[in-house]
């Protein structure tokens, strides 16, 4: 199990790299209409420009983490439908001022991003938009914040209104709250103050020295993966196939080699030969069985959902989140 394990602990840590210049972050910002008035200039509406952005973050998804986007979306299609519906959400939270033309012009910075930037969680400077709620308001993103932060609680699942803060530069004190967030770029470390993170070759530990994604803590260092290709000699013990590409290792033939996909309803049992695990495509989660596995389709918006308490992850398909039982895009914050 523990190779299983740290895939699923590394392909984590890549999605998360991609999610922090996705449209959750910067948002699908509110203008005075759907028409070309509310364009601001360009005459391009807030529903085109939110296609547009989507586009671009699916398009890098598909060319750095084609694994994240089939077992998110299952397709480039589905997954730019479902951007675009959770930009346009977003586009109604309060404090959002920000212009189509505004958010046509991040959508082209994040495209010209390469895959080592979306990797490491590059920030793209024309999606750090601000708005116009006061500090302490409830919030869900950045960019409904006069102060360009919303801090949330990290132990509260996630979905939950944080409110508008100031962030912490480093050395700062923070804590696991919404109120003192660290900026952009840093985490708070054990000692509860914000940290930059490590780079490769720079001394690492679990307190106050985190790695860069995707660095990974090693021998007291980090250390930059080894992501070998398909059919390449591997030791299943480490992290030594290229994960973003849907590879890794297996104790059966010790080469690197694909993890297979399973649609809703299909069985998702280990592959026969690599006795690697299968994963399900679109969102869908293996439940296993007496017998066997199957994959099972996540739920759409507006249907019933369940939150899952120990993962403090829903069974809506992604974005969404399981808000008052039901999957929606975003909650209501304020």
């Amino acid at each position: 199990m523990i190779p299983c394990l740290m895939a699923h602990e590394r392909l984590g840590a890549l999605t998360l790299a991609l999610v922090s210049l996705t449209l959750g972050a910067a948002g699908c910002h509110k203008s005075t209409g759907t028409g070309t008035g509310g364009a601001g200039g360009g005459g391009v509406d807030v529903a085109t420009a939110c296609a547009t952005a989507a586009a671009a973050a699916c398009a890098r998804l598909e060319a750095c983490l084609p694994l994240v986007l089939a077992v998110e979306d299952g397709d480039l299609a589905t997954c730019t439908a479902r951007q675009t519906a959770q930009c346009r959400a977003l586009q109604g939270l309060a404090g959002m001022d920000r212009t189509a033309a505004e958010l046509e012009t991040c959508a082209a910075d994040f495209a010209s991003l390469t895959c080592a930037d979306v990797l490491v969680g590059k920030p793209v400077a024309a999606c750090a938009g601000k708005g116009s709620l006061t500090l302490g308001s409830p919030c869900f993103v950045d960019g409904q914040c006069a102060t360009g932060r919303c801090g949330h609680d990290v132990t509260l699942p996630y979905g939950a209104c944080g409110q508008c803060a100031v962030e912490v530069d480093v050395g700062g004190a923070c804590d696991a709250t919404a109120t003192k967030p660290c900026k952009i770029g840093l985490f708070c470390g054990g000692d509860k103050a914000c940290h930059a993170f490590a780079h490769q070759g720079d001394p690492c530990d679990a307190m106050t020295k985190l790695c860069q994604a995707p660095l990974a803590c090693s021998g007291g260092s980090c250390v930059a993966p080894v992501d070998k290709a398909k059919g390449a000699a591997c030791d299943p013990t480490k992290l030594e196939c290229d994960l973003s590409q849907g590879l890794a290792c297996s104790s059966a033939t010790m080469t690197c080699s694909p993890l297979a996909l399973a649609k809703a309803g299909d069985s998702c049992a280990p592959d026969a030969t690599s006795k690697l695990p299968t994963l399900c495509e679109d969102s869908a989660v293996c439940v296993p069985s007496m017998m066997s596995a199957h994959c099972v389709a996540a739920v759409a918006e507006g249907q019933a959902c369940v939150i899952d308490a120990a993962s403090r992850t829903s069974n809506c398909q992604l974005p969404m989140l399981c808000l008052d039982a039901k999957c929606a895009y975003v909650p209501r914050c304020p």
